[in-house]
């Protein structure tokens, strides 16, 4: 597989990530949790295009996850 190919099933492993964490918040009927996850989701959306657009980039699954949560956390500890 060429790095291109592996950027872009990274990519959709990525968009398909995102939709499965916005669906767990919709079926949460949390309108707070909804608003903030498509936040934290757009922003990460738009990292990662950055960083999968990088010639020399390596996917780093755990690392785009620790991102998302300590954005969540953050977000959570400022809402309280």
């Amino acid at each position: 597989m060429s790095d291109a190919q592996a950027r872009g099933d990274a990519v959709k492993v990525n968009a398909a990530d995102a939709l499965f964490h916005l669906r767990i918040a919709e079926k949460s009927s949390n309108d707070m949790l909804i608003k903030m996850l498509s936040q934290i989701h757009e922003k990460v959306f738009q990292i990662r295009n950055l960083f999968f657009k990088n010639e020399a980039c390596e996917v780093d699954v755990i690392s785009a996850h620790a991102v998302l949560l300590q954005a969540i956390c953050e977000i959570w500890v400022g809402q309280t």
